[in-house]
């Protein structure tokens, strides 16, 4: 999730990422969500479509499972862990769907999996899985041995707001021989800002590099 928080950047937000507070819960965690836009952008970078001899965009068997008043539950069907995604009312959620799916989707190329198989694995999903997630391969094996450091940002993403000041933050995730990385780029906005720390400063602040233990 921090991966793609990170990686897809079309709208500028108050917040950094555009979230607004980070809640972890026993079985998940919790997102509040800046706004419209923003929901719509995350939305359609995690739910899964497919295109014809193209890899699946997307987390592959992510479904949208629960929706209330103000959140919606997405899990990856077979999996315990949940994400919900706060902050913004029922009606707000769906109109963030219909946003994604009329801007950046090919009703007419593209396969939605999460809405046309809402409780199975797609057979794309099942073949993406299987070619880019084999547990015997090496770069598997790197990644997810530091699937932690994700993680542990992404419950920290609020020092993003209230240490380092942060304008707009970016980045991507690598790995090479037997480390996996994280690369973190935070650019300060001078004399502006929710953060405690002021920074002067502009783009191409900070760059914040963590490595993944073997």
């Amino acid at each position: 999730m921090f991966v793609a928080l990170l990686e897809f950047r079309n709208v500028y937000t108050r917040y950094p990422l555009g979230i607004t507070a980070v809640r972890p819960e026993p079985d998940g965690i919790a997102l509040g969500v800046e706004s419209e836009e923003r929901a719509a952008e995350i939305l359609f970078n995690l739910l899964p479509s497919y295109v014809s001899d193209h890899e699946v965009h997307g987390v592959p068997g992510l479904r949208i499972t629960r929706r209330d008043r103000t959140a919606i539950e997405l899990q990856v069907l077979g999996e315990p862990a949940r994400l919900r995604l706060t902050g913004l009312p029922a009606t707000v959620w769906r109109t963030a769907e219909a946003r994604a799916l009329s801007q950046w989707i090919d009703p007419d190329s593209m396969q939605l999996c999460w809405r046309s198989s809402p409780r199975m694995w797609t057979s794309a999903e099942q073949a993406h899985h299987a070619r880019w997630e084999d547990p015997n391969d090496h770069y598997v094996q790197v990644t997810r041995r530091g699937a932690w450091l994700g993680s542990g940002l992404l419950r920290r993403a609020a020092l993003l707001h209230t240490v380092a000041n942060t304008f707009m933050a970016d980045g991507h995730r690598g790995a090479a021989f037997d480390v996996a990385r994280m690369v973190l780029r935070s650019s300060p906005c001078p004399r502006a800002g929710t953060g405690a720390a002021q920074h002067r400063g502009g783009p191409g602040g900070p760059r914040l590099r963590s490595a993944a233990p073997p």
